[in-house]
């Protein structure tokens, strides 16, 4: 079985990526209400599904912004499980009992993009179907 996938072109930031058609995007009039911090590039929703590629920082700060997002998650008792970095992407794995959330962090022309979601198990569908997507993110 073959998706089909949407590609999406931002010229603001210089980059493109693929989201399987199934998601459709959220008005940006609507971010408020889904609580987004104003970092949101992209909300997407399938049904319950739900994922905002945000912003968050400079490409040259890559490894700084990560370290700060695990100290920020370990600062209110949430456990790093396991760090990965492939290529242009870092996963990263917590736990706050019994919650496990995954956030993915690629490069991207000059700027970092971040998606976390929530998973029941790590590597499951929802967390491979989310690296598919950051895989899939080039400058334009």
């Amino acid at each position: 079985m073959r998706l089909n996938k949407l590609q999406i072109i931002n010229e603001k930031y210089n980059f493109s990526f693929e989201i399987p058609d199934k998601y459709s995007a959220v008005s940006e009039e609507d971010y408020e209400d889904l609580n987004t911090d104003g970092s949101a590039l992209y909300v997407f929703e399938a049904g319950e599904d739900l994922i905002s590629l945000n912003y968050s920082g400079a490409a040259s700060d890559f490894n700084s912004v990560i370290q700060e997002n695990i100290n920020s998650f370990k600062m209110i008792g949430v456990n790093l499980k396991e760090k990965i970095e492939e290529d242009n992407l870092c996963i990263i794995h917590l736990e706050f009992n019994p919650l496990k959330l995954v956030s993915i962090f690629v490069k991207v022309a000059k700027i970092i993009v971040v998606a976390s979601i929530e998973v029941n198990e790590f590597n499951d569908n929802k967390e491979n179907e989310l690296k598919t997507i950051f895989k899939s993110f080039k400058p334009l």
